[in-house]
């Protein structure tokens, strides 16, 4: 058997009368062990068992997208020819869960990648103590760790000392309360006067401080 080969010992055949007798060999590849495909975030499974001559591929495990790839050869060395395999890990998609995905709410899950983590809290003009920590998983999707429960966020108030105060002008920014983060109240003239047209406001909103 060639180099790469293994079977039955060397076989002797004889010619006869222009005819060569003798018992057939029987040669298969050997199983290469060698040099096998690797790095971060391969699987290298479909190269498992393959024998002198035969090529594989292989993939990305769960979490990781196929970069650069090339098939990989066994050779009659025992080694597979050297391939280039490369996974890079899944980034993230925005983050969808709607009892973490609200306008009271902040976080820091962009381009997050598989197997990183996120926190959620209220967002500024809300107040809250909780706070959830998020993973990217292996199907591009977040999810909450386990132990996380909910967030509660509650606006605040915007302050009162920031309430239009200026001769000519009516709001109803103290109307049935204080107006509070994401609300608005409305700005007008009292009789004998006018906005500027350059500063007209028709609407103010609260986001903890006044715009």
């Amino acid at each position: 058997c060639a180099k790469g080969y293994v079977g039955t010992s060397a076989q002797r055949y004889d010619c006869s009368y222009g005819v060569l007798s003798g018992k057939p060999m029987d040669c298969v590849g050997s199983v290469c062990e060698i040099n096998k495909p690797g790095g971060r975030g391969v699987n290298a499974t479909p190269c498992n068992g393959k024998k002198t001559g035969e090529a594989c591929t292989p993939t990305c495990k769960v979490g990781y997208q196929r970069g650069s790839f090339t098939d990989c050869t066994c050779q009659a060395s025992g080694s597979f020819t050297d391939c280039s395999t490369e996974c890079k890990r899944l980034t993230c998609n925005s983050l969808a869960i709607s009892a973490y995905n609200q306008a009271s709410m902040q976080n820091n899950c962009n381009s997050k990648k598989y197997g990183q983590r996120c926190i959620v809290s209220c967002a500024n003009g809300y107040t809250g103590s909780d706070q959830a920590r998020l993973v990217c998983t292996g199907t591009g999707e977040f999810k909450a760790v386990s132990g996380a429960g909910a967030i509660v966020c509650t606006a605040k108030p915007c302050s009162v000392r920031e309430h239009p105060r200026i001769l000519g002008l009516s709001h109803t920014c103290a109307d049935n309360g204080n107006v509070a983060t994401g609300q608005t109240c409305t700005v007008s003239t009292n009789p004998g006067f006018s906005f500027r047209s350059e500063e007209r406001r028709v609407g103010k909103e609260c986001r903890s401080r006044w715009s």
